[in-house]
């Protein structure tokens, strides 16, 4: 699974960085299902062993409040695919779809190609305009 450039939503640099490095650690560590289907309250204050292995894996020296935030981004990464995610935190829809271009493998790659290039979008299984599509593509 390739690391999402997470700059690509308009992130800052810093931003960009830690979400990617947080993205990388929990593919190493095979996180991705336990993340689907974490409830705790706080990543920060979790003593699972996973929240170890993930640690282990990241690169950047995290804080406890930059671990907890760049694993909530994670949470609703896995949780609700690389769409959703875009929808959520993209700055304007050209960033949308070059992130979406960038992470999916499905009608929104079609799709987001268009919006990129300016080219308006009418067709497909979705209203790319108002909704995520329901393809789940994700992590």
């Amino acid at each position: 699974m390739n690391t999402p450039t997470f700059s690509l939503l308009g992130f800052d640099d810093d931003t960009s960085t830690m979400l990617q490095d947080m993205h990388q650690a929990c593919t190493q560590a095979k996180a991705w299902d336990w993340i689907k289907t974490f409830n705790e309250k706080s990543f920060m204050d979790s003593d699972h062993p996973m929240i170890g292995e993930i640690s282990k894996h990241a690169k950047y020296d995290h804080t406890r409040a930059t671990f907890g935030v760049c694993m909530r981004h994670m949470e609703n990464y896995a949780k609700h695919g690389a769409e959703a995610y875009a929808w959520k935190y993209a700055k304007n829809e050209h960033l949308r779809a070059t992130f979406l271009r960038e992470v999916t493998d499905c009608e929104c790659k079609r799709v987001g190609r268009a919006v990129a290039a300016g080219r308006s979008f009418t067709g497909g299984p979705h209203n790319w305009e108002t909704s995520p599509c329901s393809c789940k593509t994700a992590v």
